[in-house]
């Protein structure tokens, strides 16, 4: 009777032995099968299983092992390689047949890391035709060039990667792109010309895009295009229907917000040209992250019903404009005007940050209701006392608050912080400091 037959006896019946007996000729006859098939094929095989599946199979294969833990590692369809990696490498780990440019031998694989790869050039971006999703960081000898093997890629990352508008021209139709523009070669408004359709783009620091480069960019989803001071708000009317952008530190005023109408989040820190009246066409915008001194209790008169507001070094805002975030969840915010009247109508809401908020004492943390996030700077008339009024608060940062040590700490409920309190991690506020004023 061979291993693979059925015997008459009942389960019960069946002992330790015979089962130990069934199990070693079937790994025999695996391992036998495996050494008939070629390395390459065993490694493509790999590939493809789940990373449980791969540490049992690398065990019946040195080569498999050995690939697994020196070139390439997978975590659920996930591929990060190795800094040694080379060419020659990526060309046995993904081999790839004569005429084929669809990417065959990449097939299972959602998206492919290489960090640090100063091994792989651009031949070796040849083994990699068809790959859909691929994460470059550092890798030097990689240029414009390389990309030309890349057609038909959905979304591209590069940071410490050579790129110009001969590259971004091999990347037409491509959904998702982030370019680092600190190692990039110049790139204008004629390489932008090629991403007509992508879904998401950041490109911040391309001092060379203009209003021109935007008007390629119409039907966009999300954009960044943070320190672009060439862009005027003409360049603006090209983004009516946006629904994220980024344009912190751009010369941006009232009327360039004013084709932005319908947003869901915007960023315009150190827009120094944007008033309260700007504010009026941002009606219903979910997130906004507007640092600076410019706005006034009446520009969030515009912003009620928003969920995500961040208003560092905005100095203006009084227990007044409070009143109209009424429901807010998330707010960061400069309160040197701020008393606990304004914090009242903060009922409810999940994430608070407050700065130089000397207007605001213990008791105003009675009426605020579960926080999740609570963080404290320059606040120096709040003490612990008033922090142990808030209910289950899961995340307390307090930082140069003259009567709170300073604090890095998860909370878990009122009784935890009282009993820990004298025990907390931190420094007082030093004499040293300087007067914030």
């Amino acid at each position: 009777m061979t291993c693979f037959e059925s015997e008459s006896r009942r389960p019960q019946e069946v002992d330790d032995r015979d089962l130990k007996r069934k199990r070693t000729c079937k790994e025999n006859i695996v391992v036998k099968c495996l050494l008939d098939v070629g390395e390459d094929a065993l490694i493509l095989i790999s590939l493809f299983l789940k990373t449980n599946a791969w540490l049992n199979f690398s065990t019946t294969c040195k080569a498999v092992e050995s690939y697994r833990s020196n070139t390439i590692i997978n975590s659920n369809k996930n591929y990060t390689v190795s800094p040694e990696t080379t060419d020659d490498d990526l060309g046995r780990i993904f081999p790839t047949r004569e005429g084929d440019v669809n990417g065959s031998q990449l097939r299972g694989i959602c998206n492919l890391n290489m960090f640090d790869c100063n091994n792989i050039t651009n031949k070796g971006l040849f083994h990699l035709r068809g790959l859909k999703h691929l994460q470059l960081l550092n890798c030097t000898n990689i240029s414009a060039e390389g990309f030309k093997h890349l057609k038909g890629i959905q979304k591209l990352t590069m940071i410490g990667s050579r790129m110009n508008d001969h590259g971004l021209s091999y990347l037409n139709g491509i959904r998702v792109l982030t370019v680092d523009f600190s190692s990039a070669e110049v790139i204008t408004d004629a390489g932008i010309s090629n991403l007509s359709g992508i879904w998401k783009l950041d490109i911040s620091n391309c001092i060379q895009l203009t209003d021109v480069g935007l008007s390629y960019l119409t039907g966009i989803h999300t954009l960044d295009i943070t320190f672009n001071v060439l862009v005027t708000d003409k360049g603006f009317s090209y983004l009516k229907g946006i629904s994220v952008l980024f344009a912190h530190w751009s010369n941006i005023t009232d009327v360039g917000l004013s084709y932005l109408e319908g947003i869901d989040t915007l960023g315009i820190n150190q827009c120094k040209n944007i008033t309260d009246v700007g504010y009026s066409y941002l009606k219903g915008i979910r997130s906004l992250e507007a640092h600076g001194k410019n706005i006034t209790d009446e520009g969030l008169s515009y912003l009620r019903g928003i969920e995500i507001l961040d208003l560092e070094e905005s100095h203006k805002i009084t227990d007044v404009g409070l009143s109209y975030l009424a429901g807010i969840l998330n707010l960061r915010m400069d309160g040197r005007l701020i008393t606990n009247v304004g914090l009242h109508y903060l009922r409810g809401i999940k994430s608070l940050y407050l700065l130089h908020a000397n207007g605001v004492t213990d008791d105003s943390f009675k009426h605020l209701g579960r926080v999740m996030l609570v963080g404290l700077e320059y606040c120096n008339n709040v003490s612990l006392t008033g922090l142990a009024n808030i209910d289950n608060c899961f995340i307390l940062k307090v930082f140069c608050c003259a009567n709170i040590p300073n604090i890095d700490y998860v909370i878990v409920s009122r009784d935890d912080l009282l009993a820990t309190q004298d025990n907390l991690v931190g420094t007082s506020l030093p004499e040293s400091t300087p007067a914030i004023k």
